[in-house]
């Protein structure tokens, strides 16, 4: 949201369901793929690890538990095809998940 002309919007969101842990997190950004093309203008590059290391977190916590992670990145679009943000979705199952 970074690079957003606009103020920009955050949810997070957490419930639970049959077992389920999710977490969604969304905003109304201007979406990976514009992000991307700035990034790749610019002259210093910097390689964001929070995916990578929020994946590798979740693969520890599937091998110290019995519960399993599930992780998807979702771009959001408009009516009209434009990028309108992101969501992130986090579950993790198993029993007793807290």
């Amino acid at each position: 949201m970074l690079n957003k002309s606009t103020n920009g919007n955050l949810q997070i969101r957490i419930r639970s369901s049959n077992n389920t842990l999710i977490c969604t997190i969304e905003d109304n950004g201007i979406g990976r793929e514009a992000a991307a093309a700035i990034k790749g203008k610019k002259l210093l590059s910097h390689e964001s690890l929070g995916i990578r290391m929020t994946e590798e977190r979740m693969q520890m916590l599937e091998r110290i538990t019995d519960k399993r992670v599930k992780i998807a990145v979702y771009d959001l679009k408009d009516e009209a095809g434009a990028a309108a943000g992101t969501k992130v979705q986090i579950e993790i199952t198993g029993e007793d998940y807290l």
